[in-house]
Parts: structure tokens; sequence; C-alpha cells
């Protein structure tokens, strides 16, 4: 890859990085997770990210460290969310039918919305849509507000929330919302 320094960040750059660290990256990344499609889709989505941010280094050393960082951090996360999932799983007992004891999933998402209608509109509006998968900057976009805006309501938002609600709906708001 030695050929980097020579040339600016264009498709051929980019493929060869592909083709000289996809396969280390996926094995790096599935001794963490020990699950090779996730590897593959983690893997994929730090390719993304480096074609949609460009190469500002030119050193294949800083490229190569780049890709590996990113790739832990996103394995981290991916570990992070699992482990948020099975608690929340845990708490509720969810058998294998997709069934609770004592509450139904259904009602917990009514009283979930429940509460989130209970906010102020402008906070209402942000955990809606942090709810569809938007991230801060689309929602700024969307509701015409600084994206500091979007934060700080957020953060209200959840304060409020946290006095409210049960900590099994505060894990399942934080699954839906990151």
């Amino acid at each position: 890859m030695s050929n980097l320094q020579k040339s600016t960040w264009d498709e051929d750059v980019f493929h060869q990085f592909y083709n000289d660290y996809y396969k280390a990256l996926v094995n790096y990344a599935m001794q963490m997770l020990g699950q090779q499609e996730s590897a593959e889709d983690i893997v994929q989505n730090v390719f993304m990210l480096l074609w949609q941010q460009g190469c500002k280094q030119r050193n294949e050393t800083h490229i190569r460290a780049f890709l590996y960082n990113v790739t832990r951090h996103a394995v981290i996360d991916r570990l992070r969310h699992e482990k948020i999932v099975q608690n929340f799983q845990d708490t509720y007992e969810i058998g294998k039918d997709g069934e609770e004891e004592g509450l139904f999933p259904e009602e917990v998402f009514r009283q979930l919305f429940l509460e989130i209608d209970r906010l102020p509109s402008r906070q209402r509006e942000v955990f809606l849509q942090l709810m569809k998968g938007k991230k801060n900057r689309e929602i700024a976009e969307t509701l015409n507000i600084a994206e500091e805006t979007v934060k700080k309501l957020r953060q209200r938002g959840m304060k409020t929330l946290r006095q409210r609600m049960n900590p099994e709906l505060i894990l399942l708001l934080m699954l839906l919302t990151h």
C-alpha cells in the first residue's frame, strides 16, 4: 500500500485498503464478538465511514490505526447494546414466544409512550424523532432548531423521564433511542 503517499484518495486507493484489511478486521471483530455476521456488518460500516470521511491522513499507519480503533469501538458499542437488550429481556422474563410474565410487550410500550406524551411539546418531538432512529443533526434539521438545542431538550427529557418511570422502562427507552 506504499503507493498511498504518491496518490490521492480515490476509489482505487480505497479498494486497496478494503482488500488489504477487510479480512483482518473481520477476524479482529470476531475475536471480541464471536459472531461472524455481526463482525462483517461492523467492518462494512467501518469502511463506509472511511469512504464517507475520505482520507484525511496520507500515512498508511494512521489509516490502519483508524480502521482498528473504529472497529474496536463499534464492537464495544454492539456489546453494550446487546447487554441492554439482555437486561431488558431478563427483567421482563421474556420467553421464546415473546410474551412476558406480568406485562405484555404492548403494555410496556403503551406505558413508555404515555410518559413521553406527558413531556413538554419540544422534548416530546425530540424523543419521537429519536425513536424513529434519527440522529441529533437530523432532528435539528427537521425541527429547524440548533443541534445543541436538540441535545439540551434530550437531556431535560431524560431527566424528567428518569424521575417518572421505573428502571425497566428507562432501559427500553435507552434501547430505542440509541
